[in-house]
């Protein structure tokens, strides 16, 4: 498992699926509230990918809105909460060293992290869809340097308008899978606790559920996050426990 990142302090937030465009004002006045009512004063925000309905390189900040949102998240970062991104399937694109201008840390696809006595793994949660067979052969290749690549190099209309098409063409593409292909598969989520794991939060597929998963000595705790386009979602830690919330 990846590096082991120690969390001190109380208060610690986790949310994904966010989706933010400029198609969508109405999500990204409403994640830009939960920015400064909610987040202030947190020990950490985890942001578990998709934060971008889709992120094609750094040329797209110059759009209307990310350059309020990058200033909100350096400044919660000044403030003292730390802020954190594990990518997502829509915004894999979004480098470290753009994200580390910004205050943001990036985290690798599988972050843990430790709360008070508890390990908690942090995934995006389209490595845990395993009967997706055909995405999972094309994750490493949508994500290889060379595609990344060939999105930055473009002028950002064409960028965008190519990644809307990807976006279009993957969505009716998951129109003809079942949901059992769809779904998260739960024993290989019980592999990944079973290597001495409390819980683990992930978002991708929306669910917005808690599950108590029973392990071979011990039980642990698996967070789904929900979408951001209806209600927000996140996940809390108050220096005693987790628990599923909305915003």
């Amino acid at each position: 498992m990846p590096e082991d990142h120690q969390i001190r302090g109380e208060r610690v937030l986790f949310t994904s699926d966010v989706h933010l465009t400029p198609a969508e004002p109405d999500t990204f006045a409403h994640f830009m509230k939960f920015l400064r009512e909610e987040v202030p004063g947190a020990r950490a925000l985890y942001i578990l990918g998709d934060l971008f309905d889709f992120w094609v390189g750094r040329q797209q900040a110059a759009l209307p809105g990310y350059d309020l949102l990058f200033e909100r998240l350096r400044k919660l970062g000044e403030r003292g909460t730390e802020v954190c991104f594990l990518s997502g399937n829509r915004d894999f694109a979004l480098d470290a060293e753009f994200a580390a201008g910004h205050g943001i840390r990036m985290l690798p696809d599988v972050a843990d992290i430790r709360l008070g006595g508890r390990r908690v793994l942090l995934t995006h949660g389209d490595l845990l869809c395993t009967r997706d067979v055909r995405y999972q052969r094309m994750r490493p290749i949508i994500r290889s340097r060379l595609v990344r690549g060939i999105f930055t190099r473009l002028p950002l209309r064409l960028s965008l308008t190519l990644a809307a098409g990807v976006r279009n063409a993957s969505g009716a593409e998951i129109g003809r899978k079942s949901a059992y292909v769809l779904d998260p598969d739960f024993e290989e989520i019980k592999a990944w606790l079973d290597r001495g794991f409390d819980a683990l939060i992930f978002g991708h597929v929306h669910t917005g559920e808690h599950h108590r998963l029973e392990l071979e000595e011990r039980t642990a705790d698996v967070f789904v996050l929900s979408s951001w386009e209806k209600t927000g979602s996140f996940v809390e830690w108050n220096g005693e426990e987790l628990a599923l919330a909305t915003f």
